[in-house]
C-alpha cells in the first residue's frame, strides 16, 4: 500500500486537496471585515508564500539528483522532507486565509497519515539505495519539521536554467491560490 501510495502520490495529492478545499468553500463564512479575518488573510498569504519559496528551493537542490545522489544540503539538510513540508505550508496557508481553522485540524490530519506512509516507502527505498550515507543523514536529521540549526549549504549551487523553470511551474500554483483566497475574501465584502 505504501508503494502504491508513493507511486501515485502526486495525482493522489491533488485529488485530496480538491476534495479539502471543496469541503472548505461549502462551508466557507465571510470574516474579512474583522480583525480576526485580515490576522488570518495576512498569516495564511505568509504561509503561501513560504510555500512557494520553500518549494522552488528545495526542487532546485535535488533537482537531477534525486535517484543518483542523496542530497544533504541546502534545505535537506534541515529536514529530511522539504518538499512536502513546505507543501503542508501551503495547504495551512489556504485554510489560515480564508478563516477556516476547523479544516486546519482535518487538512492537518489527512496530511499526516496520507504522506506518513509516503515518506516510511521513501525512507525504505532511500536506505536500501545509499546504505550507511543515508543512515548517518536519518540518525542527524529531523524527518519533517525542520531544525534550523543543521542548516549548512555549500557557497556556491549550480542551478540549470530548466531546472530553474520547472521547479517554478512546480511551486507557482501556491502563487495562484494566493490569488484564489484573495478573491474568495474580497467577493463577500
Amino acid at each position: 500500500m505504501d508503494a502504491f501510495l508513493a507511486e501515485y502520490r502526486i495525482i493522489l495529492s491533488r485529488l485530496l486537496l480538491v476534495g479539502l478545499v471543496t469541503l472548505g468553500m461549502m462551508t466557507y463564512q465571510p470574516f474579512l471585515s474583522t480583525s480576526y479575518g485580515v490576522v488570518c488573510e495576512c498569516l495564511g498569504m505568509l504561509f503561501l508564500l513560504s510555500a512557494c519559496l520553500g518549494r522552488l528551493w528545495s526542487a532546485l537542490f535535488i533537482a537531477d539528483k534525486k535517484t543518483v545522489s542523496l542530497v544533504v544540503t541546502g534545505p535537506y539538510s534541515m529536514t529530511r522532507n522539504p518538499l512536502y513540508f513546505f507543501s503542508y505550508l501551503g495547504g495551512l496557508g489556504f485554510f489560515i486565509g480564508i478563516g477556516q481553522l476547523p479544516m486546519v485540524l482535518v487538512y492537518s490530519l489527512v496530511f499526516f497519515l496520507y504522506y506518513r506512509a509516503v515518506i516510511l516507502h521513501e525512507e525504505r527505498v532511500l536506505l536500501a539505495t545509499h546504505a550507511s550515507n543515508y543512515e548517518a543523514y536519518f540518525s542527524k536529521v529531523p524527518r519533517f519539521f525542520p531544525k534550523l540549526s543543521l542548516y549548512s549549504c555549500q557557497h556556491v549551487v549550480e542551478i540549470e536554467w530548466r531546472d530553474f523553470i520547472k521547479s517554478f511551474a512546480d511551486s507557482a500554483w501556491f502563487l495562484a491560490v494566493i490569488l484564489v483566497v484573495r478573491v474568495i475574501n474580497s467577493s463577500v465584502l
